[in-house]
Protein backbone atom coordinates (compact mmCIF):
# COMPACT_ATOMS: atom_id res chain seq x y z
CA UNK A 1 0.00 0.00 0.00
CA UNK A 2 3.19 2.44 0.65
CA UNK A 3 4.57 2.05 -2.12
CA UNK A 4 1.30 2.34 -4.06
CA UNK A 5 0.85 5.71 -2.86
CA UNK A 6 4.54 6.98 -2.96
CA UNK A 7 4.00 5.69 -7.06
CA UNK A 8 1.19 7.69 -7.12
CA UNK A 9 2.63 11.13 -5.84
CA UNK A 10 5.96 10.14 -7.91
CA UNK A 11 3.63 10.47 -10.86
CA UNK A 12 1.56 13.43 -9.96
CA UNK A 13 4.83 15.71 -8.50
CA UNK A 14 5.75 14.52 -12.73
CA UNK A 15 2.75 15.33 -14.40
CA UNK A 16 2.36 19.27 -12.91
CA UNK A 17 2.23 21.24 -15.53
CA UNK A 18 5.22 23.91 -16.26
CA UNK A 19 3.03 27.30 -15.73
CA UNK A 20 1.70 25.76 -12.17
CA UNK A 21 5.33 25.44 -10.97
CA UNK A 22 6.62 29.15 -12.41
CA UNK A 23 5.64 32.40 -11.03
CA UNK A 24 3.60 35.27 -12.83
CA UNK A 25 6.06 37.68 -14.55
CA UNK A 26 5.57 41.35 -12.88
CA UNK A 27 6.65 44.07 -15.18
CA UNK A 28 6.67 47.64 -15.59
CA UNK A 29 6.29 49.66 -19.04
CA UNK A 30 8.64 52.75 -20.49
CA UNK A 31 8.49 54.23 -23.68
CA UNK A 32 11.95 56.55 -24.64
CA UNK A 33 12.57 58.49 -27.52
CA UNK A 34 9.08 60.13 -27.53
CA UNK A 35 8.64 63.50 -26.33
CA UNK A 36 5.26 64.62 -27.73
CA UNK A 37 2.58 63.38 -24.74
CA UNK A 38 0.28 62.94 -27.73
CA UNK A 39 2.16 60.70 -29.48
CA UNK A 40 3.14 58.96 -26.66
CA UNK A 41 -0.18 57.95 -25.49
CA UNK A 42 -1.46 56.82 -28.73
CA UNK A 43 1.25 53.91 -28.54
CA UNK A 44 0.29 53.16 -25.14
CA UNK A 45 -3.04 52.83 -25.79
CA UNK A 46 -2.36 50.36 -28.91
CA UNK A 47 0.04 48.70 -26.44
CA UNK A 48 -0.45 45.03 -25.22
CA UNK A 49 2.44 45.26 -22.69
CA UNK A 50 0.73 48.43 -21.33
CA UNK A 51 -3.19 47.28 -21.54
CA UNK A 52 -2.79 43.63 -20.39
CA UNK A 53 -0.81 44.82 -17.22
CA UNK A 54 -3.79 43.27 -15.27
CA UNK A 55 -3.28 39.83 -16.79
CA UNK A 56 0.16 39.40 -15.59
CA UNK A 57 1.90 37.04 -18.48
CA UNK A 58 2.71 33.66 -16.54
CA UNK A 59 6.15 33.19 -18.75
CA UNK A 60 9.00 35.05 -20.24
CA UNK A 61 7.55 33.94 -23.56
CA UNK A 62 4.13 35.46 -23.31
CA UNK A 63 5.59 38.74 -22.26
CA UNK A 64 8.22 38.49 -25.19
CA UNK A 65 4.99 38.17 -27.74
CA UNK A 66 3.15 41.22 -26.08
CA UNK A 67 6.67 43.44 -26.79
CA UNK A 68 6.76 41.36 -30.63
CA UNK A 69 3.38 42.65 -31.30
CA UNK A 70 4.07 46.40 -29.97
CA UNK A 71 6.65 46.59 -32.09
CA UNK A 72 4.81 46.01 -34.92
CA UNK A 73 1.97 48.27 -33.84
CA UNK A 74 3.95 50.78 -32.80
CA UNK A 75 5.46 51.00 -36.52
CA UNK A 76 2.29 51.30 -37.88
CA UNK A 77 0.65 54.25 -35.56
CA UNK A 78 3.94 56.05 -36.04
CA UNK A 79 3.41 55.87 -40.06
CA UNK A 80 -0.30 56.89 -39.85
CA UNK A 81 1.16 60.47 -38.14
CA UNK A 82 4.02 60.55 -41.04
CA UNK A 83 7.13 59.56 -39.71
CA UNK A 84 7.83 56.54 -42.14
CA UNK A 85 11.39 56.17 -41.46
CA UNK A 86 10.58 55.35 -37.72
CA UNK A 87 12.68 52.91 -36.12
CA UNK A 88 11.34 50.94 -33.13
CA UNK A 89 13.05 48.67 -30.38
CA UNK A 90 11.68 46.70 -28.00
CA UNK A 91 13.93 45.07 -24.85
CA UNK A 92 13.23 43.14 -21.21
CA UNK A 93 15.52 43.91 -18.65
CA UNK A 94 15.32 40.70 -16.73
CA UNK A 95 17.70 41.95 -13.89
CA UNK A 96 15.76 44.32 -12.00
CA UNK A 97 12.08 43.76 -9.59
CA UNK A 98 9.69 44.68 -11.08
CA UNK A 99 10.92 43.32 -15.16
CA UNK A 100 11.44 46.57 -17.13
CA UNK A 101 9.62 46.36 -20.40
CA UNK A 102 11.46 48.96 -22.41
CA UNK A 103 10.74 50.81 -25.63
CA UNK A 104 13.48 52.57 -27.67
CA UNK A 105 12.10 54.47 -30.17
CA UNK A 106 13.40 57.13 -33.05
CA UNK A 107 10.75 58.54 -34.78
CA UNK A 108 12.88 60.53 -37.21
CA UNK A 109 11.01 63.06 -39.46
CA UNK A 110 7.87 63.45 -40.78
CA UNK A 111 7.87 63.24 -44.27
CA UNK A 112 6.13 66.00 -46.16
CA UNK A 113 3.26 65.38 -48.91
CA UNK A 114 4.11 66.71 -52.44
CA UNK A 115 1.59 65.52 -54.20
CA UNK A 116 -2.23 64.38 -53.58
CA UNK A 117 -4.43 63.71 -56.58
CA UNK A 118 -7.34 61.62 -57.53
CA UNK A 119 -8.67 60.00 -60.47
CA UNK A 120 -11.29 58.57 -62.73
CA UNK A 121 -10.18 54.37 -62.19
CA UNK A 122 -9.99 52.70 -65.44
CA UNK A 123 -13.19 53.01 -68.22
CA UNK A 124 -14.76 54.60 -65.57
CA UNK A 125 -16.01 58.51 -65.90
CA UNK A 126 -18.42 60.96 -65.28
CA UNK A 127 -19.76 64.67 -65.18
CA UNK A 128 -19.06 66.33 -62.28
CA UNK A 129 -17.28 68.86 -60.63
CA UNK A 130 -15.29 67.69 -57.97
CA UNK A 131 -12.70 69.75 -55.68
CA UNK A 132 -8.62 68.30 -56.14
CA UNK A 133 -7.46 66.79 -52.78
CA UNK A 134 -5.24 69.61 -51.70
CA UNK A 135 -8.89 71.62 -51.14
CA UNK A 136 -10.52 68.44 -49.29
CA UNK A 137 -7.68 68.41 -46.27
CA UNK A 138 -4.76 67.35 -47.64
CA UNK A 139 -2.44 70.02 -47.76
CA UNK A 140 0.72 69.80 -50.00
CA UNK A 141 3.96 70.71 -48.12
CA UNK A 142 2.52 69.99 -44.87
CA UNK A 143 3.41 66.98 -42.73
CA UNK A 144 1.63 63.40 -44.12
CA UNK A 145 -1.11 61.93 -41.70
CA UNK A 146 -3.23 58.76 -42.54
CA UNK A 147 -6.19 60.26 -40.83
CA UNK A 148 -5.90 63.19 -43.28
CA UNK A 149 -5.79 60.89 -46.42
CA UNK A 150 -8.99 59.34 -44.82
CA UNK A 151 -11.06 62.34 -44.38
CA UNK A 152 -10.48 63.63 -47.57
CA UNK A 153 -11.27 60.40 -49.56
CA UNK A 154 -14.97 60.66 -47.21
CA UNK A 155 -15.08 64.33 -48.82
CA UNK A 156 -14.62 63.41 -52.13
CA UNK A 157 -17.57 60.45 -52.22
CA UNK A 158 -19.50 62.87 -50.89
CA UNK A 159 -19.31 65.12 -53.21
CA UNK A 160 -19.70 62.53 -55.99
CA UNK A 161 -23.47 61.57 -53.72
CA UNK A 162 -24.13 65.12 -54.16
CA UNK A 163 -24.21 64.96 -58.03
CA UNK A 164 -26.15 62.37 -58.83
CA UNK A 165 -23.67 59.39 -57.60
CA UNK A 166 -24.98 57.57 -54.98
CA UNK A 167 -22.36 54.62 -54.62
CA UNK A 168 -18.81 56.19 -55.23
CA UNK A 169 -16.06 53.76 -54.53
CA UNK A 170 -12.28 54.59 -53.70
CA UNK A 171 -11.00 51.04 -55.60
CA UNK A 172 -7.51 51.56 -54.88
CA UNK A 173 -5.52 53.99 -52.29
CA UNK A 174 -1.47 54.51 -53.67
CA UNK A 175 0.74 56.06 -50.89
CA UNK A 176 3.69 56.37 -52.67
CA UNK A 177 6.89 57.17 -50.14
CA UNK A 178 10.61 58.33 -51.13
CA UNK A 179 12.80 58.00 -47.88
CA UNK A 180 15.57 59.77 -49.74
CA UNK A 181 13.66 62.81 -50.12
CA UNK A 182 11.35 62.35 -47.35
CA UNK A 183 8.45 62.95 -48.94
CA UNK A 184 4.77 61.08 -49.48
CA UNK A 185 2.55 61.13 -52.49
CA UNK A 186 -0.91 60.22 -52.22
CA UNK A 187 -3.03 58.92 -55.30
CA UNK A 188 -6.65 57.62 -55.47
CA UNK A 189 -8.68 55.86 -58.26
CA UNK A 190 -12.28 56.55 -58.36
CA UNK A 191 -15.69 54.82 -59.62
CA UNK A 192 -18.27 57.02 -59.77
CA UNK A 193 -20.81 54.28 -60.08
CA UNK A 194 -24.08 54.78 -61.85
CA UNK A 195 -25.96 58.07 -62.29
CA UNK A 196 -29.12 58.37 -60.67
CA UNK A 197 -32.29 60.15 -60.19
CA UNK A 198 -34.50 60.00 -57.08
CA UNK A 199 -36.91 57.21 -57.54
CA UNK A 200 -40.26 56.65 -55.68
CA UNK A 201 -40.57 56.94 -52.11
CA UNK A 202 -42.26 54.70 -50.25
CA UNK A 203 -42.80 54.56 -46.54
CA UNK A 204 -42.78 52.00 -43.65
CA UNK A 205 -43.94 51.89 -39.96
CA UNK A 206 -46.80 54.20 -40.25
CA UNK A 207 -49.31 53.26 -37.57
CA UNK A 208 -50.90 56.72 -36.86
CA UNK A 209 -49.30 59.47 -39.46
CA UNK A 210 -51.17 60.33 -42.56
CA UNK A 211 -48.46 59.40 -45.24
CA UNK A 212 -49.75 62.24 -47.42
CA UNK A 213 -48.55 64.87 -44.41
CA UNK A 214 -45.04 63.91 -44.34
CA UNK A 215 -45.35 63.38 -48.46
CA UNK A 216 -45.78 67.15 -48.29
CA UNK A 217 -41.79 67.80 -46.36
CA UNK A 218 -39.95 65.84 -49.42
CA UNK A 219 -37.41 67.93 -50.71
CA UNK A 220 -36.85 66.53 -54.02
CA UNK A 221 -39.41 65.67 -56.61
CA UNK A 222 -39.55 62.44 -58.15
CA UNK A 223 -36.56 62.36 -61.35
CA UNK A 224 -34.54 64.58 -59.95
CA UNK A 225 -30.81 64.19 -59.93
CA UNK A 226 -29.92 62.23 -56.90
CA UNK A 227 -28.45 64.27 -54.01
CA UNK A 228 -27.48 62.65 -51.09
CA UNK A 229 -27.63 65.68 -48.65
CA UNK A 230 -31.48 66.06 -49.18
CA UNK A 231 -31.61 62.50 -47.41
CA UNK A 232 -30.17 64.08 -44.59
CA UNK A 233 -32.37 67.00 -44.48
CA UNK A 234 -35.31 65.33 -45.23
CA UNK A 235 -34.29 63.06 -42.04
CA UNK A 236 -33.98 66.19 -39.83
CA UNK A 237 -37.61 67.59 -40.70
CA UNK A 238 -38.89 64.43 -40.01
CA UNK A 239 -37.08 64.11 -36.42
CA UNK A 240 -38.25 67.76 -36.35
CA UNK A 241 -42.03 66.88 -35.93
CA UNK A 242 -41.61 64.41 -32.73
CA UNK A 243 -44.15 62.59 -34.49
CA UNK A 244 -41.47 59.41 -34.37
CA UNK A 245 -39.22 57.98 -31.69
CA UNK A 246 -37.02 57.21 -34.86
CA UNK A 247 -36.88 58.22 -38.74
CA UNK A 248 -34.54 57.09 -40.87
CA UNK A 249 -34.34 57.74 -44.59
CA UNK A 250 -32.06 55.34 -46.71
CA UNK A 251 -32.18 54.27 -50.46
CA UNK A 252 -32.77 51.07 -52.30
CA UNK A 253 -29.51 49.01 -52.50
CA UNK A 254 -29.30 50.13 -56.17
CA UNK A 255 -30.41 51.71 -58.94
CA UNK A 256 -32.89 50.39 -61.43
CA UNK A 257 -32.54 50.10 -65.29
CA UNK A 258 -34.29 53.20 -65.78
CA UNK A 259 -31.33 55.08 -63.68
CA UNK A 260 -33.80 55.48 -60.73
CA UNK A 261 -32.73 55.11 -57.01
CA UNK A 262 -35.82 54.40 -54.82
CA UNK A 263 -36.04 56.07 -51.22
Amino acid sequence: MCLKALALALVYVFWQPAWAQAPDVEYEVSIRGIESRDLREALRDVSDAVGLRGRVPASMALLRRRVERDVSRFVDVLKARGYYGASVQGDIDKEKAPIQVLYYIDPGPRYTLVSAKWVFAEGKSASVTVPELSKLGLAVGEPTRVASVLDSERALLRSFKRQGFPFPEILTRRIEVNHAERTVAVRLEVDPGPHAVFGATTFAGLDTVQESLLRDYIPWREGNVFNNTLLTRYQGILTATNLFSVALVSTADEVDDAGRLPI
